[in-house]
């Protein structure tokens, strides 16, 4: 499928190889892209405000004391239960501080005139 898009967009022969027009375009492949999908959509986390329903579910250092702890919360995981457990919430738990930290909205990069380069 990513092909057909690649030849249209391209305006490429069926012919061509599948390969050449996807690095011509520049499409990523599809895991690559979900991949970024997902750590945007972390990222996007530290956007909320301090009141959104999905603070109080996160682990008191991420949640702050803004809101009292959800019963079902990961602050009141024991810590062998909450290193078995997979999930997004889970994934948004462990990334979320090492994002955090790294967002400097005055870092070099930000100034007017630099270019951000998509990794």
């Amino acid at each position: 499928m990513q092909c057909k898009a690649a030849l249209w967009i391209s305006g490429a022969f069926s012919t061509s190889l599948g390969r050449a027009v996807k690095s011509i375009t520049g499409l990523l492949p599809v895991h690559l892209l979900l991949k970024q999908m997902a750590t945007q959509s972390i990222g996007r986390l530290l956007l909320l405000s301090v009141n959104h329903p999905i603070w109080p579910l996160l682990s008191q250092c991420l949640a702050g004391n803004t809101l009292p702890a959800h019963p079902m919360s990961i602050a009141n995981m024991c810590l062998g239960l909450a290193a078995k457990t997979c999930g997004s919430l889970m994934k948004v738990d462990r990334t979320l501080p090492d994002m955090a930290n790294a967002m400097d909205v005055f870092a070099p990069e930000a100034q007017l005139g630099h270019w951000m380069v998509d990794c």
